[in-house]
């Protein structure tokens, strides 16, 4: 059975995370923080874990000013030094189920 499950719960996403892993086979993070991801992988590196980057390529596109302030915090999150290599995607749907 495939369950999808979002949280706003504060704390460690790892902690919440865990609570909803049970006995699944397989089990896909997707996160747009990478160090959530990389306590994540820390704690529980069977599970599939997917850096969410939103941030489109602003040479593209029409509204510069826009897209810099639409995006300010999302382009934070990517700079952001993370530990461990993790996949990368766009949108949820280049992520494989």
């Amino acid at each position: 059975m495939d369950i999808i499950k979002y949280t706003k719960e504060e704390g460690s996403k790892a902690e919440v995370l865990k609570r909803y892993v049970g006995d699944c086979k397989k089990v896909i993070f997707v996160e747009n923080n990478g160090q959530d991801l990389d306590m994540v992988f820390e704690k529980m590196p069977h599970i599939e874990l997917y850096f969410m980057n939103r941030v489109p390529d602003i040479k593209n596109e029409e509204n510069n000013e826009y897209i810099k302030i639409r995006y300010a915090e999302s382009r934070r999150m990517a700079k952001k030094k993370v530990l461990h290599n993790h996949m990368i995607c766009h949108s949820l749907k280049e992520i494989i189920l």
